[in-house]
């Protein structure tokens, strides 16, 4: 008689998320992009300025946001524009502080990971880990598919890493908000950004 089939341990799953997760992160460099290509203006740049009033002083949670877009011609519309102004309207609707630095990976591929080995988003990850971002703080995102365009296998360990480390993740897009405690009491939460993203992940893989 054939074997009976072993059942599946969802530690062992997340064991593996997590370690295939580790080794993508370990590959990031400290190094900015070469020169000469688009990727060089996906520097932190400074977000216009605002008139915070008051509300500074009172201690508003400090918000970045980050902006991708992986085709060169896609500068030319208004793809940067619209990532830009959806994150300065969520922050003020939900009364945040705008970093004057917006992380941008102008250009950069995010279906294997590159905005995190080479780009700007492995940066804001650096300094989160250093503590220069602070816990407490908010990620601004249009929306899965501009923060990553890899598989479930990778960016399910993203999400956690991120908001593991007090980070809360917003995509200003369809104004839906993960962090640790979202994660924790409602997993479900994942399952329509994970529709949408598992879209943008097929578009990839059709168009590589």
């Amino acid at each position: 008689p054939a074997p009976e089939p072993q059942p599946i341990r969802l530690g062992t799953v997340l064991g593996q998320l997590g370690h295939n997760m580790r080794r993508l992160l370990h590959k990031r460099p400290n190094s900015t992009c070469p020169r000469g290509t688009l990727a060089e203006n996906s520097r932190v740049e400074k977000a216009p300025e605002q008139n915070l009033g008051t509300s500074e002083k009172l201690g508003r949670p400090k918000a970045y946001s980050y902006v991708r877009f992986s085709k060169a011609e896609q500068a030319e519309g208004h793809s940067l524009e619209r990532q830009i102004a959806h994150s300065q309207k969520f922050a003020e609707e939900h009364g945040l502080q705008l970093a004057d630095l917006t992380y941008r990976d102008l250009g950069v591929s995010g279906f294997k990971g590159k905005n995190i080995t080479k780009g700007e988003l492995g940066k804001f990850l650096a300094a989160v880990e250093t503590g220069e971002i602070a816990r407490g703080s908010w990620l601004l995102v249009e929306a899965l598919d501009r923060l990553t365009r890899m598989g479930p296998a990778e960016y399910i360990p993203l999400l956690m890493q991120i908001t593991n480390a007090g980070i809360t993740i917003a995509f200003t897009a369809k104004h839906r908000i993960i962090d640790r405690e979202a994660l924790t009491k409602k997993p479900f939460i994942f399952y329509e950004e994970l529709s949408d993203s598992s879209l943008a992940v097929q578009e990839s893989a059709q168009k590589s």
